[in-house]
């Protein structure tokens, strides 16, 4: 029974990942929530927005959210602490571009999910995840470092890759045969 012992400390670490999870009411988050808008991405674009490519999808289900937080690590992943959030529903095919309008220009960290049963709670045992600059991930709460990432005035692009549970193998990108 080598192997039961193995999975106590991934269920461990995926039940942390679920407890980071922000429990908001509707009412608090309806002024940070904000709709995919294409033209704070122009190329003239002078408010800061970040353009991000999300890739590796593991089927077309629910939706993407992005979820943005300040410059402080004992906010990320507090709940109640982000400071803005965009869901758009997964397109049909392909990678998804979506322009994020961002609260400033600086530092600030991001998580990208997708929400297969579009119900607004990370299941670490069936959504994906991602964060800019694409770390190995674990399942496990990730560090405010594994997520910062520098706006600049204008548009930032960057691309991020899902990850999805793998079994004992532990969280990282679906491998496309």
């Amino acid at each position: 029974m080598r192997f039961y012992g193995k999975l106590v400390p991934l269920y461990l670490a995926s039940a942390a990942l679920v407890a980071a999870q922000p429990a908001m009411s509707q009412a608090a988050t309806a002024k940070r929530e904000m709709p995919n808008t294409p033209s704070a991405c122009y190329s003239n674009a002078k408010e800061p927005a970040a353009l991000v490519r999300v890739t590796g999808f593991k089927d077309r289900a629910g939706q993407v959210r992005i979820q943005l937080y300040p410059d402080d690590p004992d906010k990320f992943l507090e709940g109640g602490e982000w400071i803005r959030r965009v869901d758009v529903p997964v397109s049909k095919s392909g990678d998804m571009d979506i322009c994020v309008p961002l609260p400033y220009s600086g530092e600030m960290a991001m998580v990208v999910m997708h929400d297969r049963a579009k119900n607004g709670k990370l299941d670490p045992f069936e959504d994906g995840a991602g964060l800019p600059g694409n770390p190995s991930m674990k399942l496990a709460k990730p560090k405010y470092d594994m997520a910062n990432f520098q706006a600049k005035a204008g548009v930032t692009p960057m691309t991020v890759v899902l990850n999805y549970h793998k079994g004992i193998l532990g969280f990282g990108p679906v491998k496309r045969k």
